[in-house]
């Protein structure tokens, strides 16, 4: 990240990566776990707002959670659902 980023395009690309690990990670801590080793060094090397940084894989978290089946289990289980239901 810190050789294409600048300080402002980082929250972008923290967006992004943070929507493309949530695929992998539904948790939103543990994807937190995953990323701030990278992500907040980088902020810091590039001089970027390390809270931007942040909310931006808090947001790259919550959008892609759209996108993924994860969230829906415990919704079906408190419906009293089955997934074929």
């Amino acid at each position: 990240l810190v050789s294409f980023a600048t300080a402002n395009s980082l929250p972008f690309w923290s967006f992004i990566s943070a929507g493309i690990v949530n695929l992998f990670v539904p948790s939103g801590g543990g994807q937190w776990a995953v990323q701030a080793p990278v992500m907040l060094p980088a902020a810091e090397a590039l001089g970027a707002d390390i809270a931007r940084v942040a909310m931006a894989v808090a947001w790259g978290d919550a959008w892609t959670n759209l996108l993924q089946p994860f969230w829906a289990l415990p919704v079906l289980a408190i419906a009293g659902l089955k997934a074929k239901d």
